[in-house]
């Protein structure tokens, strides 16, 4: 079984933000975005990865707040 990862440039394209900002707002965001980002990420060694399945669940339940 293999979990599929993305890594921070990866999340940053899909919510359609620099990598930089993303950078930014996991450091220094309060928002409810970064503190989800927070305590989901995974980190091996230096790096940041999310679970791809995790992000997409999060951003349908945010598409499906906004619309109702």
């Amino acid at each position: 079984m293999s979990i599929d990862l993305m890594t921070l440039d990866e999340v940053a394209e899909c919510v359609r933000r620099t990598p930089c900002g993303l950078r930014y707002s996991l450091q220094r965001g309060d928002s409810d975005f970064a503190r989800a980002l927070r305590a989901n990420q995974i980190r091996i060694g230096r790096r940041l990865y999310w679970r791809r399945e995790w992000l997409e669940e999060y951003i349908s339940r945010q598409e499906g707040q906004q619309a109702a």
